[in-house]
């Protein structure tokens, strides 16, 4: 026997549509409950698309950020979680340049 679920009307389904591709935020890879790397963009839902074929995740979650947030987060989730594909050469100097764009400002 089927339970019964409650569904959204095409109406809500279609009225979100729209609201994760233009937002800006901080998000984070998962692989087996773990955060393995922190980035920003702002649109995080392309941005994941991009990580698809090039990050090993299997999950992945966000949260909305400012843009004029979007360095100082993202730079204190790193130094927080200190994720390991956030510590390949490239993403090193990344994050050194994301420390001097905010002054090394305290996070």
């Amino acid at each position: 026997m089927l339970e019964t679920v409650t569904l959204l009307s095409e109406k809500q389904i279609t009225s979100q549509a729209d609201l994760v591709p233009d937002m800006s935020g901080v998000y984070f890879l998962i692989k087996d409950g773990k955060i393995v790397y922190v980035g920003q963009a702002r649109n995080v839902l392309s941005r994941i698309g991009e990580h698809i074929d090039t990050k090993d995740f299997d999950e992945w979650t966000w949260i909305a950020v400012t843009l004029d947030r979007l360095n100082i987060t993202e730079l204190a989730y790193i130094r927080h979680f200190n994720p390991p594909l956030n510590n390949d050469p490239e993403s090193k100097a990344r994050k050194r340049r994301l420390a001097e764009k905010t002054d090394n400002a305290s996070l």
